[in-house]
């Protein structure tokens, strides 16, 4: 089966890289050939990432779909055209609600199916962008009431992002004292208010020590505020690293306040280590926590002294914050392993093909 997938961009920062990553990864042996194209959407400074793919097995191609001028996006829609003939693409599979109406509507025409994942829930919005998707593919509840309330959709299916998970036998020991925050610096991650926060933890808890990994435009902002909050001695701006899992393991827990999620796949990292992650009670963000969760997890991403409150209740009671992680642990490990979500998303593909054909 040959699958394109279209994306704005490969970020090497992106959740949704990441998690087209792992899909790629949990699909290797399943009879499926990729085909990525790139719409070179956003900041030119932002560095991809597609190293991952196997080497003459999964072609990219450069095609500008979200071009703002008509003639280069007309240039680009004949350009995907002639892509998706030659490569003779059973399914369409598009990251980005505006990418999902452009593409849907070129591949009615042409006859291949279009897939599309939701990975944000962006609230009320006036134009529905998926009248020519023949399936939605959410990863959340929250992406799923999303889409049932202002799309047109008919045909929802639920996969979860999917992530390496440890052997029970191979979990890191529980140790550390530090709070780690995976998550690009840009204002909807919420780095501001979680710096306000750690300077009323240390205020209780001086040792207390916050991990920040992640790339973005707020770097030199959030530094020069953890300067004024006198915080800088407990706070370390890491940068981007592909060494995630290492830092996870010599960390308590992870936290992540943002305001809006999809679903944040560095909670499913996390669990993969057998960590649990203090959430924001956003969108996206509360779907990630267990049914059978027990600690205060789900704090209010505004309030600083709401989440100084967790954070310190997390900190003094580590025994409860490692029964936590393995209840992370025993909830995704199933349901969001890459062998899994890939055969999923395969059976998603075959289904909306088949479908495509019958008509």
């Amino acid at each position: 089966m040959n699958i394109c997938v279209v994306n704005p961009n490969y970020y090497r920062s992106s959740g949704v890289t990441i998690a087209l990553k792992r899909l790629y990864e949990g699909a290797d042996g399943l009879n499926a050939r990729w085909h990525f194209v790139d719409c070179h959407y956003g900041d030119d400074a932002q560095q991809s990432d597609l190293d991952w793919l196997r080497d003459g097995e999964s072609p990219v191609v450069t095609c500008s779909l979200m071009a703002k001028s008509p003639p280069r996006l007309l240039k680009a829609i004949i350009q995907f055209r002639s892509f998706i003939l030659a490569r003779k693409i059973d399914v369409v599979h598009v990251h980005h609600r505006r990418l999902a109406m452009i593409v849907g509507a070129l591949c009615r025409v042409l006859g291949v199916p279009v897939v599309y994942t939701g990975h944000l829930a962006y609230g009320k919005r006036t134009v529905p962008s998926l009248l020519f998707v023949d399936a939605a593919i959410a990863i959340s509840s929250s992406v799923r009431r999303d889409i049932e309330q202002y799309e047109r959709c008919k045909t929802i299916y639920d996969i979860s992002n999917a992530t390496p998970f440890a052997e029970p036998e191979h979990l890191p020991s529980f140790g550390g004292s530090s709070v780690i925050c995976v998550a690009r610096l840009e204002p909807v991650k919420n780095h501001a208010t979680l710096l306000q926060a750690w300077k009323r933890v240390v205020a209780k808890k001086p040792d207390a020590e916050l991990l920040l990994i992640g790339e973005g435009a707020l770097r030199d902002e959030l530094v020069e505020l953890s300067r004024r909050l006198s915080v800088e001695e407990n706070v370390k701006f890491l940068g981007f690293t592909r060494e995630v899992p290492l830092f996870i393991d010599k960390s308590m827990f992870m936290i992540l306040p943002s305001f809006v999620e999809g679903q944040p796949i560095v909670v499913l990292e996390a669990a993969g280590r057998g960590k649990a992650t203090l959430v924001s009670d956003a969108p996206g963000a509360r779907d990630c926590v267990p049914p059978g969760a027990r600690l205060p997890n789900r704090v209010d991403p505004h309030s600083a002294d709401d989440i100084a409150t967790a954070v310190l209740f997390w900190l003094a009671d580590p025994s409860s914050v490692r029964e936590e992680g393995r209840r992370f642990y025993d909830y995704w490990k199933d349901q969001a392993s890459p062998a899994t979500v890939a055969s999923r998303h395969l059976s998603v593909y075959r289904e909306v093909a088949g479908r495509e054909k019958a008509v």
